[in-house]
């Protein structure tokens, strides 16, 4: 059987809680393969880029992980679900969602029951499978 651990921090929703959040996903997650903890911090900065974005306030970010997944969560105040934008190749943003959607194994937006606040998660699959080529979907996807 497989020892889970857990982790919860609270940060304030500011510019440098992106990088918090990366830098302990690497320091905490170090048995996650090196693609798949690349893959791992950057969704974890898209999340809570969003949350620094959209909710502000305090943020309380969870980590928990075993052998075969991790899965990481950034709660907010806000009430507003993210959304999977389309964008044009000359837009700056707008591409964190659309790259959540295609890297993690599962992801999802859950309300808090008094409706002002949510909690976004995504999970990532340790023991990828592998595409017709050999490739995880980490090492085979492009985004313009």
């Amino acid at each position: 059987m497989c020892e889970r651990k857990a982790l919860i921090m609270r940060v304030p929703a500011t510019a440098d809680a992106a990088a918090e959040a990366r830098r302990t996903v690497h320091d905490r997650c170090g048995h996650v393969p090196g693609h798949l903890l690349d893959v791992a911090e950057l969704l974890a900065s898209e999340i809570v880029t969003n949350a620094v974005m959209h909710a502000g306030g305090i943020l309380t970010i969870a980590i928990e992980w075993d052998l075969e997944q991790l899965t990481f969560s950034v709660s907010d105040d806000s009430p507003d679900t993210p959304v999977i934008r389309d964008h044009s190749a000359e837009d700056i943003g707008g591409r964190g969602m659309r790259l959540v959607d295609h890297l993690a194994a599962a992801w999802g937006c859950t309300q808090d029951p008094d409706g002002k606040g949510k909690v976004v998660w995504f999970r990532l699959a340790l023991c990828a499978v592998l595409d017709d080529r050999g490739a995880t979907p980490a090492e085979s996807i492009r985004v313009p």
